[in-house]
């Protein structure tokens, strides 16, 4: 590993539209959640509910954390290598596991990552489908809808830590930027294991197609000079038009050479981490 537009294009990326209001805390930056009762719209008034994502993620290094790894190993490979990333990317609670906590959890998209503002603050998540065969709706990933977090409008969202990107790059470590929630996993683990060096971010679907989404990560990096930036694209229409947007903030970006229809989670599941 180490040798390395327009709105409303979601590639399979939906916000959820449901009648949950979420209840942000005062407290911790990073909570997320909605509310929940007992599922009867004559029952009362709806109770707030929170999850900490600290918590959140803690049903992956408990009782799902078997399923969690079952999943990360189906997108990553069975190989010694993989096994390991796998543990170092649930250890590092980069990914929760929500079986059975309720709405506005789905108990068919348990897998949940984070979503970040440009501060570096948890703001939303995304829940993903984790079964081997593809949805009969054809929604892999579902964002929490604005509804459902009680807000009118939401930031740019970004999978990683933008603050902490910019710090790398401001010792001169490179950027990685990523497309798609299981690419973003695989890096970053790689970062923690130090097979790659840098800074791991990653585009959250839809949201990242938005002229908004690149001012903001552009304004984030504002003076500071990105010595590399390795777009890990995938290479298709989508990833075209990311990687595209991408130059536009860093015209000397390096974009991985993957073939047609293929990312990076093929790559190591067919060829293993080396590659």
């Amino acid at each position: 590993m180490k040798s390395l537009g327009e709105e409303g294009n979601t590639k399979g990326y939906t916000l959820e539209e449901e009648g949950n209001t979420f209840f942000p805390s005062s407290e911790n930056d990073s909570e997320i959640g909605g509310v929940t009762s007992d599922n009867s719209v004559e029952s009362g008034p709806l109770v707030p509910w929170r999850v900490p994502w600290h918590e959140l993620t803690d049903a992956a290094i408990g009782d799902w954390r078997q399923a969690a790894r079952s999943w990360l190993s189906l997108r990553f490979g069975y190989n010694d290598a993989a096994r390991s990333l796998v543990e170092r990317v649930i250890d590092a609670r980069l990914i929760g596991w929500s079986e059975g906590l309720g709405k506005p959890w789905l108990e068919s998209h348990p897998a949940v990552v984070a979503l970040r503002n440009v501060e570096g603050h948890v703001v939303s998540a995304i829940r993903r489908w984790t079964a081997a065969h593809a949805p009969a709706d054809g929604k892999k990933v579902m964002q929490l809808s604005k509804k459902t977090l009680g807000v009118d409008t939401l930031p740019p969202m970004f999978l990683g830590d933008v603050p902490a990107a910019v710090t790398a790059a401001r010792t001169g470590q490179p950027i990685w930027l990523v497309e798609g929630e299981p690419d973003w996993l695989l890096y970053s683990g790689l970062a923690l294991t130090r097979e790659i060096d840098g800074a791991v971010l990653g585009f959250p679907g839809g949201g990242s197609s938005s002229k908004a989404w690149w001012a903001t990560l552009a304004a984030a990096f504002d003076g500071v000079p990105v010595k590399t930036v390795y777009l890990a694209t995938h290479k298709d229409k989508a990833g075209d038009n990311y990687a595209q947007a991408a130059l536009g903030v860093w015209p000397h970006a390096i974009r991985i050479p993957y073939k047609p229809g293929e990312d990076a989670c093929d790559i190591a599941r067919a060829w293993g981490l080396d590659e």
